[in-house]
């Protein structure tokens, strides 16, 4: 059995857990070692019980907590982490936890190593984690093709994007090559990227001012639609920034 909590995804903390029963992955921790101890706590589990915990990039909402864990336990690529020590990665290089063969891929964010990260678990089951990026190469998008369950990010709604009042900077590096996606064009490498094998696709790090679950999930209908690609019999919902979401595999 696979077990995927994503506690929180949004720009206010990101955190989740990918576990089989022997081996507890974590993706991000974005809080304070008080407010992870209380999520895992719903799950009957500690910040002890944790056994490694991967870091995408240096942003806090990423990577507040990474001092709540052993530095032996710390995974990123070169430049992601400031304080203590921990394990360095590099992108395209699989790396052994457990059952689970994780990958980092190459994301495109504003700063220095950001990345996503493929997890091949040895029941041939994949997870596809990336968030926090405004395009994907299409060597990444070869890389992730056909994966089990989908993580991606999905940030905005162009249009409220554009009239959110936000300063012409901010919505310049939302919307540029190196901010986040949009649901249009998350929606459009999605298309890409299914295949038979998949069955769940979770949207997130949705913004709070410029989006909503139900833009997301309707436009990702629509652009499936257009392209006359059938998301038939896979789960396709959002993750959220304070409520937990839980998706088993038997």
């Amino acid at each position: 059995m696979i077990r995927i909590v994503n506690f929180a995804s949004g720009s206010k903390g990101n955190f989740t857990l990918i576990e089989d029963g022997k081996t507890r992955l974590v993706i991000d921790c974005g809080f304070s070692k008080k407010a992870a101890e209380s999520m895992l706590s719903s799950e009957n589990l500690s910040i002890s019980d944790i056994d490694f915990v991967l870091f995408t990039h240096s942003h806090k909402d990423h990577i507040l907590g990474e001092e709540n864990f052993e530095a032996s336990k710390k995974y990123a690529l070169s430049k992601t982490l400031e304080k203590g020590t921990f394990n360095v990665m590099k992108l395209n290089i699989s790396y052994q936890f457990g059952d689970f063969k994780v990958t980092p891929i190459k994301t495109s964010h504003d700063t220095l190593t950001p990345c996503g990260f493929k997890i091949e678990h040895s029941s041939n089951y994949v997870i596809v984690y990336i968030t926090d990026t405004g395009t994907l190469s299409q060597k990444t998008i070869k890389s992730i093709r056909n994966a089990n369950v989908y993580i991606f990010e999905s940030n905005h709604d162009e249009d409220m994007l554009f009239n959110s009042g936000r300063p012409h900077f901010l919505i310049d590096r939302i919307y540029g090559p190196k901010g986040h996606l949009s649901n249009i064009l998350s929606a459009h490498y999605m298309a890409e990227l299914i295949g038979n094998n998949t069955e769940a696709i979770y949207l997130a790090h949705l913004s709070e001012e410029c989006n909503t679950p139900e833009l997301a999930l309707d436009t990702y209908y629509e652009v499936f639609n257009k392209l006359g690609v059938s998301i038939d019999g896979i789960k396709l919902d959002t993750l959220s920034q304070r409520e937990k979401t839980i998706y088993v595999k038997n």
